[in-house]
């Protein structure tokens, strides 16, 4: 990783730390959720579902003794197919929208792509760290965990809530038909992969800069 990249993630790091302890994150299981994918079309409620899911396997990573290998790729293979489809079949929809005088849908999504970025940073570094046993292999995945759990919450508050708002239950419908389309389309194509992450990281280095630009103005102005 370059010295931006780490100095980014660190920040990262920090910032999902402090958020975190003042929003008081809990994990909840997709088990106790049911245990299965929801049925609703709604692209929020299939968003949703998909983040339970990523609780989960936290959940078991976390856990000495498991089979952190697969998990970690499964989790990878979802977690990067979630935020591309998320990112190109319901974002573009909610940039126009505004709710009150400081929740702006352009900005809540510059924020949001920002987070993808900080999230597949922190996932390269999880899944290039060897010995998944090891302090280390946790620590990292901790930094994984501290920054996606903060973009749920950053996510589910927004933009659901600008969607929820804005679009009628039909056009959620559609669009979560499109999303969970789009979404098992790279899921098979298997964009979880550590080359592909790191392709992604690359990719979206040079964009980081600009993002985290806007992503300060929105957050001063809230």
């Amino acid at each position: 990783m370059s010295r931006v990249s780490t100095r980014c993630l660190t920040a990262a790091a920090r910032n999902a730390v402090g958020a975190s302890r003042l929003m008081g994150v809990r994990w909840v299981s997709q088990t106790q959720q049911g245990g299965s994918a929801t049925a609703s079309r709604d692209v929020c409620d299939r968003a949703a579902a998909d983040h339970r899911q990523l609780e989960d396997l936290f959940r078991q990573m976390r856990k000495r003794g498991s089979d952190r290998a697969a998990l970690l790729q499964q989790f990878a293979n979802l977690v990067v197919s979630h935020n591309d489809a998320e990112e190109h079949h319901f974002y573009n929809h909610i940039k126009p929208f505004q709710q009150g005088a400081k929740v702006s849908g352009e900005k809540a999504v510059a924020i949001e792509e920002t987070e993808h970025t900080h999230g597949l940073m922190a996932l390269q570094a999880v899944m290039e760290e060897k010995d998944i046993q090891s302090k280390a292999w946790e620590d990292k995945l901790t930094v994984l965990v501290l920054g996606i759990m903060k973009h749920i919450n950053d996510e589910e508050q927004q933009i659901h809530n600008l969607a929820r708002a804005n679009l009628s239950a039909e056009q959620r419908a559609r669009m979560g038909d499109e999303f969970e389309a789009g979404k098992q389309q790279r899921m098979q194509a298997n964009m979880g992969s550590l080359d592909n992450v790191r392709k992604l990281v690359k990719e979206r280095a040079g964009l980081l800069t600009k993002a985290m630009g806007a992503a300060k103005q929105a957050m001063a102005s809230v």
